[in-house]
């Protein structure tokens, strides 16, 4: 599943802070339809999601995945206090000028229950997402979005900063910053590898990981994004900027635009430069 194509609709959020919020109600025994991101802010409690029960603490995360039985309990004495966001998403698609839905059924990969270092960057753009959702002011749905968009990936990127060591880490940025600077050449998983000093099978499968593309695809997409650039300037033919780029044939330079982008070079030049 790539991050990159998916489209989310939220249905709600929530949150408790105070023992008044949980005065109706001390325990919610549950299996919900859609997704859930559940983040402890403090308190005490548990979670027993599948027959495993946690015993809940601040900077905790929970992924409540659709249709799987979960149990919440809250300390009486030192309430559980929460910030939650409950969504459905699909994947959109957009390849040869053709858009594509499906419904996911897939789950996010994300384990079940996670803890973060870096707990302030997640929480704080969790609660400015729960806050813009209850404030309803104009646009929230639209902006409420953004924010699910950008929690999710600071989740991303905290889970796989944890989860994969760091100099691994600072070896593919390496190897994205050395494609920018030869953006205009054919570069060789061989040339790459020996950069970082890594097997080419562990540099295919890292980088794949951490970015959601694999080398190749990544590199043809930093290609395409800066012909659009040159393009859009309107003063070089479709065949100087594929020698421009590095490609030593114009009309693969011009399927692989189509297929990227849903049209091709020339008429990404006549609806961007002429207006067309």
């Amino acid at each position: 599943m790539n991050k990159n194509d998916l489209y989310f609709h939220i249905h709600y959020c929530n949150h408790k802070e105070t023992q008044d919020d949980w005065r109706y109600r001390e325990k919610i025994d549950r299996r919900l339809r859609h997704h859930e991101f559940f983040l402890v802010t403090g308190g005490k409690g548990y979670i027993t999601v599948e027959l495993k029960k946690y015993s809940v603490k601040k900077g905790m995360l929970f992924y409540l995945k659709p249709e799987v039985h979960h149990i919440i309990e809250t300390d009486l004495e030192e309430p559980l206090n929460f910030l939650s966001v409950h969504f459905n998403f699909i994947h959109v698609n957009f390849e040869d000028n053709q858009w594509s839905l499906k419904n996911e059924t897939r789950n996010l990969k994300l384990n079940t229950m996670q803890e973060f270092k870096d707990y302030y960057v997640i929480f704080n753009d969790f609660k400015k997402l729960v806050q813009v959702w209850s404030e309803k002011l104009p646009s929230y749905e639209f902006r409420s979005k953004i924010l699910l968009q950008k929690l999710l990936l600071e989740i991303h990127d905290n889970v796989k900063k944890q989860n994969t060591n760091y100099a691994t880490l600072l070896k593919i940025e390496k190897v994205i910053r050395y494609m920018h600077e030869n953006i205009n050449c054919t570069i060789k998983l061989n040339d790459l590898s020996t950069l970082v000093d890594l097997s080419n099978t562990y540099l295919s499968r890292t980088f794949k990981e951490i970015t959601g593309y694999s080398i190749i695809e990544f590199f043809n997409k930093m290609k395409i994004d800066k012909s659009k650039e040159i393009i859009s300037v309107g003063d070089k033919k479709i065949k100087e900027v594929s020698d421009i780029l590095g490609f030593k044939d114009e009309f693969y330079f011009s399927r692989l635009f189509k297929k990227i982008e849903g049209v091709s070079p020339k008429e990404f030049y006549s609806k961007n430069v002429h207006g067309y």
